[in-house]
């Protein structure tokens, strides 16, 4: 292939042919809107094993091929194989469904290729307005800062960093300590590995019987570590559980954090955004200002495309302290680029940061927060519809009454074994998954396994909600009738 020069003759990476490149992304534009037009016709598909092969097989290209031939393969290798989670019937996990904004914040992002981690553009100060409004939404103070990250697992590290650092800073040379209730993400133990803590350290605190944390276990747990020469450093409450959707009494948490001088961190990923909700799911959300740390996503309930979290933390001060480290090369000045205020890098680890927050803003600017909260809505009201359905089917067992988003079941048969009911599950889960109809997953509840629904899905009806019920139906009839499982 000729390789493309600039008009001196020296080589460059832009089109030669700035109109063949110009036809080219149109029609790739052309491609994707369809795509998402037509969602419901794009359910996840598995990768065919020649194509997993063909791609980790292939040698490094040490020469290009024409776009036109990328794009051809992109087309037929890569395009059809996405997660799914743009299909309507995507339940399985808590994945946005994507929004068309945000293919046109991508396009308006590569084009600007903007660093994000500081100097004097416009992109720290739309990032800026963003933690502005979430923090003017959430409750959080005029001096509490934020940072736009990868997700809420990054979030969570970050404020265990700080609230380590502001723990330790009198020299403190006992044990540190967290707590989280029994259902808590993994990110926990893997932030309290990394920060040097130790997973080890992590105190998991039984469940009441609604599946939110018990603060008289919680209470006792601390006393104990006190005794014992420990340091209570960090408690994590939860709004909106990964596997239930339950969300612990952070009132009450806060109480208690407070009375023995303990950083409260919530972990608000999807259910923080219950906040914008109606009656009932909004008073999930109360007390939520009164953390000094919450993390959440935007990837998920409000559907902005993958990835982008947010890190609110209380004490802006603290914050910036726990990571500000400016070599000579980064020195900021008063005039020109590298001006500007805030650097964002001063707030984290990363320096390179790309500009995330221009999707975010370009989504809350089109629907608001009152439209994401009619999608909050929307999903807890499908929840509470699939859960009545459930009830209504010979051969499944509703685990719990929906409080948000999350509806858990069971598929059972006569006779079976609890191994065998394992299986008969997560064989239902795979061949709704494989036949396009719906995409579930399966955990474990009160020691059953059981089918999943997380729905966070702005293009879901109340339609595909009974045709997934219909489908789980079909499922299972075939299973039974085909043999023993």
């Amino acid at each position: 292939m000729k390789k493309p020069t600039n008009e001196l003759g020296e080589p460059t990476l832009d089109p030669d042919d700035w109109a063949q490149f110009r036809a080219t992304a149109h029609e790739v534009l052309d491609m994707s809107i369809d795509r998402l037009e037509n969602a419901q016709d794009h359910p996840w598909q598995p990768v065919p094993s020649e194509l997993k092969q063909r791609f980790s097989k292939k040698s490094a290209p040490s020469s290009g091929s024409p776009l036109s031939k990328t794009i051809e393969e992109i087309k037929t290798d890569i395009f059809p194989y996405a997660t799914g989670n743009t299909h309507p019937a995507f339940f399985g996990w808590v994945h946005g469904a994507g929004l068309p904004d945000s293919l046109i914040a991508a396009m308006i992002e590569a084009a600007m290729n903007s660093n994000c981690g500081g100097r004097d553009h416009i992109a720290p100060y739309v990032e800026q307005q963003v933690i502005t409004w979430c923090r003017e939404i959430f409750e959080f103070p005029k001096g509490a800062s934020g940072l736009l990250v990868s997700g809420t697992s990054m979030a969570t590290m970050l404020a265990m960093v700080v609230a380590r650092d502001k723990t330790n800073a009198g020299g403190l040379n006992a044990p540190l300590t967290a707590y989280a209730s029994m259902g808590v993400h993994s990110a926990i133990s893997k932030s309290l590995n990394i920060v040097g803590v130790g997973s080890k350290q992590l105190q998991r605190i039984k469940v009441n019987n609604d599946h939110t944390m018990n603060i008289e276990a919680l209470e006792a747990a601390i006393l104990d570590d006190i005794s014992a020469g420990a340091k209570p450093f960090f408690v994590v409450a939860t709004l909106g559980g990964v596997n239930t959707g339950a969300s612990d009494d952070l009132r009450a948490i806060a109480r208690l954090c407070a009375a023995h001088n303990i950083w409260l961190h919530i972990d608000g990923a999807f259910g923080v955004w219950t906040k914008c909700a109606d009656d009932p799911w909004r008073d999930a959300a109360i007390g939520v200002e009164l953390a000094d740390s919450l993390a959440f996503d935007f990837h998920k309930w409000p559907s902005v495309n993958y990835d982008c979290g947010c890190l609110l933390m209380r004490d802006g001060d603290q914050h910036r302290r726990a990571f500000t480290e400016r070599p000579e090369y980064l020195r900021s000045a008063s005039h020109g680029l590298a001006g500007g205020e805030l650097w964002f890098c001063d707030y984290g680890l990363e320096l390179s940061r790309g500009f995330r927050a221009l999707k975010v803003w370009m989504a809350l600017k089109t629907h608001g927060f009152d439209g994401i909260g009619e999608i909050v809505s929307k999903n807890c009201r499908q929840a509470r519809l699939m859960a009545a359905l459930i009830e209504q089917e010979d051969g499944f067992e509703l685990s719990f009454k929906p409080t948000l988003n999350i509806c858990c079941f069971q598929a059972v048969f006569s006779g079976a074994t609890n191994r065998e009911l394992d299986q008969f599950n997560q064989e239902i889960a795979t061949a709704l998954q494989l036949n396009g109809t719906a995409v579930f997953s399966t955990t474990t509840i009160d020691g059953r396994s059981v089918l999943r629904a997380a729905i966070v899905n702005h293009r879901c009806s109340n339609e595909d909600i009974e045709q997934a019920v219909k489908g789980l139906r079909r499922v299972r009839q075939h299973l039974i009738e085909s043999g023993p499982h």
